[in-house]
């Protein structure tokens, strides 16, 4: 099965719903799903960043980075650092949802399920 999963948040990122939706992807790959994540890049706690950075390669310059670990493959967009006013948040969340559906639909994922927490 191919599954799809878009999550704000993934590890590196350091809080709680991150852990769960990174355990969870590697539990399906682990059960031989095919997984893809469509999440931010590390902006909420980023733990250990510069990890991160080494370990993903650049697909849309700044805009997207692709990471590949324990079977699972993530497509990570820009997202400025938590913080700021109201405006400054919606418009980053506005951002999020539109940079992955255009990356859902380029993606070619073929996905059989869609996963969004």
């Amino acid at each position: 099965m191919n599954i799809l999963i878009v999550s704000l948040v993934f590890p590196p990122d350091n809080v709680s719903t991150a852990h769960i939706v990174g355990r969870l992807a590697s539990e399906f790959a682990r059960s031989g799903h095919r997984v893809t994540v469509l999440t931010s890049r590390p902006h909420y706690h980023p733990g250990d960043g510069g990890v991160w950075a080494r370990e993903s390669s650049p697909l849309f310059g700044r805009l997207v980075r692709r990471a590949a670990r324990a079977g699972v493959v993530s497509y990570h967009v820009w997202m400025p650092p938590k913080g700021g006013g109201t405006a400054r948040r919606i418009g980053a969340w506005t951002w999020f949802h539109a940079a992955t559906t255009l990356l859902g639909l380029g993606a070619g994922t073929g996905c059989d399920v869609i996963l969004a927490p």
